[in-house]
């Protein structure tokens, strides 16, 4: 009995050892099925997998991207959720290249500088922690959400939860590891 003991620890011990020489980003998110292709990521954030108790799709051809957006209808500030909670909107990805990935958000809030304008935010399956949003109720405007540094076939975990509901609607994210990118409608044929 002692032998298979520690012939079964020896295997654990083993296993953790090599598992600890891999690529942290390997473990660091559930695949989702989003992948950057050229270091660049496009994508709708109502083709995103989300959670329908905190979000409502609404229609505005004029306003949204490609006529639809996720808009908040349940949001809650106090507390911070655990690091485990899981996400509203879930954006982790697989990187196809080295570098280190912006994440860009289009979306609308309650005031460009105010109340009513952030969500919370966990990068790397960290804490949650708040994240401002520029734009208004009438105008979506770009908001950088955060980056990343990963390396081509790892996969980074980027998770938002809601946090308040002040017109808040997401739009668009793009992820992109060009140097000095920053979107804008008119760059991207929005405007």
């Amino acid at each position: 009995m002692k032998n298979s003991n520690k012939r079964f620890v020896s295997a654990l011990l083993t296993l953790m050892m090599l598992m600890s020489l891999m690529p942290t980003g390997i473990f660091a998110a559930k695949p989702n099925g989003l992948t950057t292709k050229d270091g660049y990521l496009w994508v709708e954030a109502e083709d995103l997998k989300y959670d329908k108790d905190v979000f409502e799709k609404v229609k505005d051809k004029k306003m949204w991207s490609s006529g639809s957006a996720l808009a908040v209808t349940s949001a809650v500030k106090d507390p911070v959720p655990a690091a485990d909670e899981d996400a509203h909107i879930d954006l982790s990805f697989t990187a196809d290249q080295n570098g280190t990935y912006v994440i860009w958000s289009r979306n609308t809030a309650l005031s460009a500088n105010g109340a009513g304008n952030s969500v919370y935010l966990s990068k790397d399956n960290g804490a949650y922690a708040y994240q401002g949003l520029k734009g208004n109720p009438e105008e979506p405007a770009w908001s950088q959400i955060t980056s990343v540094k990963i390396k081509a076939g790892e996969t980074a975990s980027i998770r938002i939860r809601t946090r308040q509901m002040g017109n808040i609607a997401f739009d668009l994210f793009i992820i992109s590891n060009e140097d000095g990118f920053r979107p804008s409608d008119q760059t991207t044929g929005l405007g």
